[in-house]
């Protein structure tokens, strides 16, 4: 997609989804795997290949132990078979906690539902953008006997219910054996463990998090700088804590669904130890802490019915969420940056991020624009027009003046172009109400310009636009 402003950060990624799914003789639904895969956008490709291909084979092993769950479950189907209610399934969930120039971070998550119940383990990588390598822990920190003091006085004060007799011993072996799954997030490191592994279950995921601010003796001097501006992203489970919010405040956020399970009804956010509830619905959600260059958000991307989803942001500069503006229509989801299928865009920088809309102009399509945070809270888009994502063209049925638009700038020329009928058109760019540029993909670029913006039917120099083009399609 060509027409998409250059992104700024040099770094960034797309997420791509895997399904498979196992049924047995009679059609029975056994089991279920889900992954994600990290798609790399074209600066990241260019500039740094061996973080591309690391990226690659990430993926693969991640594609390859889904389906390896898969076989297993499918096992599990036939032995243990479910009465009622979803069969078993594996699901495999990326977090991008950091990427820029300094460290590629990522957290996966494993999920799996069972005969057994349901459990959760996570895996980690944190990769030098250069080489595509693992950055070894020792980089990031003074000493191993630092780091071993600082996680055990925070695991010792958070954790009550612990299994562990003697932290430094248990500890001091695993984190040696680098056994504990590891993140560099902007402000510091985090550790996760899964479930039971050390605390009483009720405990949930234990994370330690270790932020460059009052951790000092842990980190050299070179890598406790934080970028003025960044974006944490966080599952349901998790305990955000980060030395932006107001005296180092905690964020959690998680939504309960309806009956059926089918939609969220409810968003519950906790700061410093208040819940506060907000009524929202959808699909599902995704969480993020946000800091701009003047502001504190917590931001939610959630999938909704019919659209791509919604972009709600909430301030936190009281230390509490309080709702701000909604961004209805408008979603990470479907913001793909590759012609080759669908898929979402991550967000790592508040300054350069793509979002998603669902357009009705001349068909049913994707459109695509560039925002940033900047200096406020609401993210303004650096071009109003969007760029469309479609894999369907329209046939132009009757000879037809349009707009001749430069080919560079993508501005009317202010000419008219005569385009002979039976010309394939593929959708480019518009503004969701005036016009829908579009090119025959041999260098010609029109712009279709309607007479009567917003109703039905569209015209063009007063013909119906089903009268001009085959092929248009409207989603319900």
């Amino acid at each position: 997609m060509s027409d998409l402003p250059p992104l700024l950060s040099p770094v960034q990624f797309c997420l791509r989804y895997g399904y498979e799914s196992a049924e047995d003789e009679d059609g029975r639904m056994l089991a279920t795997a889900s992954w994600q895969e990290l798609v790399p956008a074209p600066v990241t490709e260019a500039n740094h290949p061996e973080l591309a291909r690391m990226i690659q084979k990430i993926n693969e092993n991640t594609k390859i132990a889904a389906l390896h769950d898969l076989d297993e479950l499918a096992e599990a189907g036939r032995e243990y078979p479910v009465s009622d209610g979803a069969p078993y399934s594996a699901e495999y969930d990326v977090l991008v906690k950091r990427s820029d120039e300094i460290a590629v971070s990522l957290l996966v998550r494993r999920a799996v539902a069972d005969q057994n119940g349901y459990s959760t383990e996570y895996d980690s990588y944190v990769l030098s953008p250069d080489t595509g390598e693992p950055m070894p822990i020792t980089q990031m920190i003074s000493s191993e006997e630092a780091l071993l003091e600082a996680f055990v006085r925070e695991f010792t004060v958070h954790y009550t219910n612990s299994y562990v007799s003697d932290p430094e011993a248990t500890f001091g072996k695993v984190l040696s054996e680098n056994k504990v799954p590891w993140v560099l997030e902007p402000t510091g490191l985090v550790f996760y463990m899964s479930p039971g592994t050390y605390a009483d279950p009720g405990e949930g995921l234990l994370k330690i998090n270790l932020p460059f601010g009052g951790n000092g003796e842990v980190y050299p001097g070179d890598v406790t700088d934080v970028p003025e501006s960044y974006v944490i992203p966080f599952f349901p489970e998790e305990t955000v804590l980060t030395p932006a919010l107001n005296g180092g405040l905690t964020l959690d956020a998680w939504v309960t669904y309806d009956e059926y399970d089918a939609f969220f009804e409810t968003l519950h956010v906790q700061t410093g130890g208040e819940q506060y509830d907000f009524e929202m619905e959808g699909i599902d959600a995704d969480f993020f802490f946000v800091k701009t260059k003047t502001h504190k958000l917590f931001v939610v991307n959630s999938d909704q019915v019919g659209s791509h989803g919604d972009f709600t942001i909430f301030t936190l500069d009281e230390g509490r969420p309080v709702f701000y503006a909604l961004l209805s229509g408008e979603s990470l989801s479907g913001a793909y940056f590759s012609d080759d299928g669908y898929g979402d865009f991550i967000f790592t920088d508040p300054e350069c991020f793509l979002l998603s809309s669902k357009i009705d102009t001349l068909s049913t399509y994707t459109g695509i624009r560039l925002f940033s945070f900047d200096e406020g809270i609401v993210p303004q888009p650096a071009d109003p027009v969007y760029v469309i994502s479609c894999d369907f063209k329209l046939t132009v049925k009757k000879d037809v003046s349009l707009d001749l638009v430069y080919t560079e700038t993508r501005r009317p020329t202010g000419e008219k172009i005569t385009v002979a009928a039976g010309t394939e058109l593929a959708f480019v760019r518009t503004d969701r109400n005036t016009f829908v540029e579009m090119t025959d993909g041999n260098g010609l670029y029109v712009r279709v310009t309607f007479d009567n913006p917003g109703e039905y039917p569209l015209t063009v120099d007063g013909v119906p636009v089903d009268d001009i083009f085959d092929g248009i399609m409207y989603a319900n």
